[in-house]
C-alpha cells in the first residue's frame, strides 16, 4: 500500500471514529412528526405540555457540573497583563455589555447542565382540563366557544376553519386541532394573537397566510406544538417578551420575513423538533430563526423601526433574548442565514441540521455572549445563490459583481461571529460551506472552538476569494460605511481566544489563518490534512501560542509544533 493510500485511509478512520463519538451524521435532513390523533378517549389523561413526559429523561452527568474548560484541560483564558487588558479589551463595547447585564464567563462554562436544567424548567408544568368538542367552521364562532370554555381543552374537529376573525385562545386554555387547515388572506394581519396570557397550548393546525401566523406578546406558559405555519407575508412565529415558551415539532416555511423571530427579553424558550426551511428574505434579521436585541417602534407590528438597526451602541442594549435551548430542529434553505442571534445571550445551540441557507448556517453578531454550539452538522451555507441585487447591495457586496454561476463572489461561513464573546462551539461537522468554516469576522473574544470535524469548507473559492477552516479577521477596510457603525460596535482583531483538537480536513487555503492584530490565541492539539497553501497562516506581528499541531503542510507566521 503506498503512503497516499495509507494517508487517506487514516483519514477515513478519523471522520468515522468522530461522527461516532460526536453522534454526528452525515446524512442530512429528517422527517418531522407533526400531528398526532386526537381522540376523545384521552379525557382523562394528564396532558404535559411540549416534548416532555414521564420517562423522557435528560440526564445531569456528573462531569456536567464540571467547569468546561477544567474537564477539557485546557489552559487559562485570561492571559494578557494587567497594561494589556486595558488597552485591547476593557473598552469593548461586548464586554461593556456582558458588565451591564452582570454576565461572567461562570455563568457559560457549564453548558450541558444550564441547558438541561433549563429544559426541565421549560417543561415542568402539567395541565388537567376537560375536554370539550367544536364543531364549527368560522374563527369567530371559535373564540366564542373558546371563551365559554376557558380553562378547557377544546378540541376542534372540522378538517379547515374560515379564519373570518383573528384567533385569541384565553388564559388557562388548551386548542387542538386534528391538522385542521386555517387559510388568511394575504390582508389578514394575525392568524392568531395572544397578549399577557399564561398557560395556553396550540396543537395540530394548518396556518396559511397573513402577515403573521402565531404572534405571542408577553405571554407565559405556552406551546405551540404540532403545526404547520407557511406562505406568511412576514414571519410564521413571533416571540415578543414573554417567559417558559416551548416550540415543539412544527413546520415554519416559505414565509417572506423568517420562520421564528425573538425579539425583547424573551426567556426561557425551548425550540425542539421543528423544521424550518425555505423561508424567504435576505436581510439578517429574516433569518429562519432570528433572535434580537433591536428595538421596534410598535409592539404589534415587529418589523417597525428596524431601519437602523446598526446605530444604536450595541452596548446600550439591554433587552434580548436569552436562555433560548434550540435542539434537535432541521434549519434548511433559507435566504437569510439558518440562525442569527443578534445580541443574544446564553443561547444553547444542539444537534442540530443546518443546511443549504444562502447566507451564513449560523450567525453570532453585535454583543452576542455566551452561545454554546454543540453536535450540530452544518453543511453547504452560505453560497449566495438566491441574493438579488438589492440583496447584495444591503450586505455592501454587489460592488463584487457575480460569478459565472450568478451567484456572489462575496461567500459566507458555516459559522460566523463578530463582536461577540465567551461562545463554546465544540463537537460540530462543518463541512462544504462555501466561505470558510468558522469565521469570526473581527472582535471576538474568549471564545473556544474546540473537538470539531471542519471538512472542505472552501467551496466557493474564486479569483477574487480563497476561505479557510478556522478565521480570525480583523475586517476594518475605513470604508465611509464602517466608520458610520463604529458608534455602534468594535472594528478590532481578535484576543485571547483557544483553537484546540479540530480535524481540519479538505481543501482549505489555510486550515487556520489569524489576520493582522490578533494577539494571544492559543492554537494547539490540531490536525491539518490536505490545506492548498499553508497548514496555519499566521499574518499578525502580536504574540499567539501554538503547539502540538499536526500536519503534512507547513506553516508560515507561526509555527506547527
Amino acid at each position: 500500500m503506498n503512503e497516499k493510500m495509507k494517508k487517506i485511509l487514516v483519514v477515513a478512520a478519523i471522520i468515522v471514529c468522530m461522527c461516532g463519538s460526536l453522534g454526528v451524521g452525515v446524512k442530512i435532513g429528517k422527517k418531522v412528526s407533526r400531528f398526532e390523533t386526537y381522540a376523545m378517549e384521552e379525557v382523562n389523561e394528564v396532558y404535559y405540555p411540549g416534548v416532555y413526559k414521564p420517562g423522557n429523561i435528560l440526564t445531569v452527568l456528573a462531569q456536567d457540573d464540571i467547569n468546561f474548560m477544567e474537564r477539557k484541560s485546557m489552559p487559562p483564558m485570561e492571559r494578557m497583563s494587567s497594561e494589556d487588558r486595558n488597552t485591547f479589551i476593557a473598552g469593548l463595547k461586548v464586554v461593556k455589555r456582558a458588565n451591564d447585564l452582570g454576565l461572567t464567563m461562570g455563568d457559560v462554562m457549564k453548558p450541558e447542565k444550564a441547558w438541561k436544567e433549563l429544559y426541565y424548567e421549560i417543561n415542568s408544568f402539567a395541565l388537567e382540563p376537560e375536554t370539550v368538542a367544536f364543531d364549527g367552521s368560522l374563527a369567530s364562532e371559535l373564540n366564542a366557544f373558546m371563551k365559554a370554555n376557558e380553562g378547557k381543552r377544546v378540541v376542534v374537529n372540522n378538517v379547515s376553519l374560515e379564519l373570518d376573525d383573528t384567533l385569541h385562545v384565553p388564559a388557562n386554555t388548551q386548542l387542538v386541532g386534528r391538522g385542521t387547515l386555517i387559510e388568511a388572506a394575504s390582508s389578514v394581519k394575525y392568524c392568531f394573537h395572544m397578549e399577557n396570557v399564561e398557560n395556553i397550548s396550540i396543537e395540530g393546525f394548518e396556518i396559511h397566510g397573513g402577515s403573521y401566523g402565531v404572534y405571542l406578546l408577553d405571554c407565559r406558559n405556552v406551546v405551540v406544538k404540532n403545526c404547520v405555519v407557511k406562505n406568511c407575508k412576514r414571519r410564521g412565529i413571533v416571540l415578543y417578551e414573554g417567559e417558559n415558551i416551548n416550540l415543539a415539532n412544527n413546520e415554519m416555511s416559505y414565509c417572506r420575513h423568517g420562520g421564528l423571530f425573538m425579539l425583547g427579553s424573551c426567556t426561557k424558550v425551548l425550540v425542539e423538533g421543528n423544521e424550518i426551511v425555505e423561508n424567504t428574505g435576505a436581510e439578517n434579521l429574516s433569518a429562519g430563526i432570528c433572535m434580537t436585541s433591536n428595538e421596534s417602534s410598535t409592539r404589534e407590528d415587529p418589523d417597525e423601526g428596524f431601519e437602523t438597526q446598526f446605530i444604536r451602541n450595541l452596548s446600550e442594549k439591554k433587552d434580548a433574548p436569552n436562555r433560548i435551548v434550540i435542539r434537535n430542529n432541521v434549519v434548511a434553505n433559507n435566504n437569510s442565514s439558518g440562525i442569527y442571534n443578534d445580541g443574544s445571550y446564553l443561547v444553547y445551540v444542539i444537534d442540530n441540521q443546518i443546511y443549504g441557507n444562502d447566507k451564513e448556517g449560523m450567525c453570532m453578531d453585535f454583543g452576542t455572549i455566551g452561545t454554546y454550539i454543540a453536535r450540530n452538522s452544518i453543511v453547504s451555507n452560505g453560497f449566495r445563490a438566491r441574493q438579488t441585487n438589492a440583496d447584495l447591495e444591503m450586505d455592501y457586496v454587489l460592488g463584487l459583481g457575480r460569478m459565472a454561476d450568478g451567484s456572489s463572489p462575496a461567500k459566507l461561513p458555516g459559522l460566523s461571529m463578530d463582536n461577540t464573546m465567551w461562545n463554546i462551539i465544540t463537537e460540530n461537522f462543518i463541512s462544504n460551506n462555501a466561505g470558510s468554516g468558522i469565521k469570526s469576522v473581527r472582535t471576538t473574544i474568549q471564545t473556544l472552538i474546540c473537538d470539531n470535524i471542519i471538512d472542505g469548507n472552501n467551496a466557493g473559492e474564486s479569483e477574487a476569494f480563497h476561505f479557510f477552516a478556522i478565521e480570525l479577521g480583523a475586517a476594518n477596510d475605513g470604508s465611509q460605511e464602517q466608520q458610520n457603525m463604529s458608534v455602534a460596535m468594535d472594528f478590532v482583531p481578535n484576543y485571547e481566544n483557544i483553537i484546540c483538537r479540530n480535524h481540519i480536513l479538505g481543501g482549505h487555503y489555510s486550515g487556520i489563518y489569524l489576520a493582522p492584530g490578533c494577539y494571544i490565541n492559543d492554537i494547539y492539539e490540531n490536525s491539518i490534512y490536505e490545506p492548498k497553501v499553508f497548514s496555519i497562516e499566521c499574518q499578525s506581528e502580536k504574540f499567539n501560542s501554538s503547539m502540538r499541531n499536526y500536519s503534512n503542510t507547513e506553516s508560515i507566521g507561526l509555527r506547527l509544533w
